[in-house]
């Protein structure tokens, strides 16, 4: 409940939608949403608030009667003579004493009663639970790596249908892949298959030979440098969000000749503060906001500065136009030429350049081949091809 009414609230925050809250006058919707959240957390909380002043009440109420009998009693001995004024006095203060201590230990004790459950849930959220158990063999470096898919089939949790089935091809070292097919075909499920991102799956992965679990997961995932479909820009400086955690291993002139290659170098020298002009105004009124293909450019670049020997591209142009789309491709290739590539798509500009071309529906390879190989057969590929020409003739 906080988490949905923290994410509308910040809604109203993002000026990344600004324009769209506009044009579908989503203002009374989202409010609405807001406060449907904001009364089930009021709703929420006020019963635990309400419990606990109950139970301060009650404990309020059996300290003011321990303290008349305790005060009753002790005044009764003074009067008896039973005990000194002294003794009375020194009673006295280690009574008070003592019962500020149990009742601010009965506080503590009620605040952390009230703060197990978000606790807890904070625990899940520091220590989620692996996809998938991870070995610690050693990944050997300047190697050449193939991959294999062996009869690989996937369903999400809690579901019955299967996304992948019998999924079995291999990626040679060196080569250029393209996996292609209709939009929901599974293509992006296979790539983070691949990653390890999801563990519970039917079959095998294997990376020379051996199944990819039985790797270390870190040094595994080094040896690829991939662009998620639904890849992230972040409010930092436009040469943080291509270098990241791996600034010291890269020089301007190694980001500006990737720039170069996806066509983003005037986009950068138009910039006053060039390299170090901050993505989005979230920190700096000054900031840019690009657009979806200049978006997907920096996250090209991004993955050019991992330089890492496999690189697989998930539908990263689809806010090109072809032409744009076939050009990157072509420059792309010409500064990877000697490394593993895997790009995915619906749209066919990448598979020209690809030594194989694997055609994927409802999660099954139904068509593999080289572009010359796959029109002869006249299937799927040719039509899909042939559907597409019109738009890539130029290219």
């Amino acid at each position: 409940v906080i988490r949905r009414k923290s994410y509308y609230d910040n809604l109203t925050k993002d000026i990344k939608i600004g324009q769209e809250i506009r044009v579908f006058h989503l203002t009374e919707w989202i409010l609405s949403q807001y406060n449907k959240y904001m009364e089930k957390f009021t709703d929420t909380t006020s019963k635990i608030y309400k419990y606990n002043q109950n139970v301060k009440l009650w404990i309020a109420v059996s300290d003011t009667i321990k303290l008349i009998v305790t005060y009753g009693y002790l005044v009764y001995a003074v009067i008896a003579k039973d005990i000194s004024v002294g003794v009375f006095t020194m009673l006295l203060s280690a009574i008070t004493h003592f019962n500020n201590t149990m009742n601010q230990i009965i506080t503590e004790a009620m605040d952390l009663s009230r703060y197990r459950a978000y606790y807890q849930a904070f625990l899940r959220y520091v220590n989620p639970t692996k996809n998938m158990l991870w070995g610690e063999k050693t990944v050997e470096s300047n190697t050449q790596y193939k991959i294999e898919f062996c009869n690989v089939s996937f369903k999400y949790p809690g579901q019955e249908e299967y996304v992948i089935r019998n999924f079995s091809t291999t990626i040679l070292p060196n080569t250029k892949v393209s996996l292609v097919g209709k939009n929901g075909a599974g293509k992006s499920t296979i790539i983070k298959l691949l990653m390890g991102l999801y563990g519970t799956y039917e079959g095998e992965i294997k990376l020379n030979g051996i199944n990819i679990k039985e790797y270390n997961e870190e040094q595994y995932r080094n040896i690829f440098a991939t662009i998620f479909q639904d890849y992230n820009l972040y409010a930092f400086s436009l040469r943080e969000n291509i270098t990241m955690s791996y600034s010291e291993k890269v020089t301007d002139d190694q980001i500006l000749r990737a720039m170069e290659a996806v066509r983003f170098d005037k986009k950068v020298t138009s910039l006053r503060n060039g390299l170090d002009t901050q993505i989005f105004k979230l920190f700096d009124q000054s900031g840019i906001e690009l657009s979806g293909g200049e978006g997907q450019k920096v996250g090209i670049i991004r993955a050019m500065m991992k330089n890492s020997p496999v690189f697989i591209l998930d539908e990263p142009t689809a806010a090109l136009d072809p032409k744009a789309e076939y050009e990157i491709y072509r420059s792309f290739d010409q500064i990877v030429k000697n490394k593993t590539v895997v790009y995915i798509s619906h749209r066919l500009a990448s598979t020209k350049l690809c030594n194989k071309i694997i055609v994927m529906d409802h999660g099954s390879v139904i068509e593999e081949g080289t572009h010359e190989e796959l029109l002869c057969k006249k299937g799927v590929y040719a039509t899909m091809y042939m559907t597409q020409s019109q738009l890539y003739q130029k290219g």
